[in-house]
């Protein structure tokens, strides 16, 4: 372990990295370093690949796998974003394969946890279920931070109940499925009843009724009796 000490300069502090840590790294002037404090140590590393490599690799790992094909990946790439798409293909940061006779990019599995945003067991379950019922305030203040984070905030809306339940569903979701309850809701549905009409979870249902009850498209004439305005 190497010691040093810091330096003010203009209000700002300062440190000189230690000969033995330039070395190992390879660093050389005006390199860039990346700082994450992991369990209330800091590490230093020289990043691996180019911030705007990393932007291509996060655009095309926000594809699914099957949509990864070179002509998908180039419709999303611009200026030249293109050329830096082709060079990570000939380091080898990107493979072409063949999956069921259709030609696919892979990323390296070693640089696949660079560019994979992490997400929040509750984050997670929500874009794979669709919606959610929280009770914890907590909770919901924490998903709607990751989303700001995430830039998705537009992509879900949320209500709270009567019932002081949060009641959030995914913009996709709620299209996919909102037309069945328009017309299911033509004459007045009792919640359990309305569940196994549409062969879905009371859950989900009641979610659906409390976004479309906020926006005015439902109304609940007695508690737990609903039908479409």
């Amino acid at each position: 372990m190497t010691r040093v000490k810091t330096h003010s300069f203009k209000g700002e502090i300062y440190a000189k990295i230690p000969r033995e840590v330039v070395e190992t790294l390879g660093l050389t002037a005006n390199d860039e370093v990346e700082f994450e404090i992991i369990d209330d140590e800091v590490v230093l590393r020289k990043p691996v690949l180019k911030e705007e490599e990393m932007k291509v690799l996060k655009k095309i790992a926000s594809l699914k796998h099957y949509e990864r094909t070179k002509g998908r990946i180039m419709g999303l790439l611009f200026e030249e974003e293109p050329n830096i798409f082709e060079e990570l293909l000939s380091r080898g940061v990107l493979f072409e394969y063949e999956k069921q006779g259709k030609k696919l990019i892979g990323i390296d599995r070693k640089f696949f946890p660079l560019v994979v945003e992490k997400t929040s067991p509750l984050y997670s379950e929500l874009f794979e279920k669709g919606f959610l019922v929280l009770e914890k305030e907590s909770e919901v203040n924490a998903l709607n931070e990751e989303l700001r984070e995430k830039e998705k905030t537009d992509q879900v809306i949320g209500v709270r109940g009567f019932d002081k339940k949060y009641y959030i569903i995914t913009l996709k979701k709620l299209r996919e499925i909102k037309p069945k309850f328009e017309k299911a809701l033509e004459s007045e549905k009792v919640l359990s009843k309305l569940a196994e009409e549409l062969k879905t979870s009371e859950e989900l249902c009641k979610t659906i009724l409390e976004v479309m009850k906020e926006n005015g498209e439902v109304i609940e004439k007695k508690k737990g009796i609903y039908v479409k305005a």
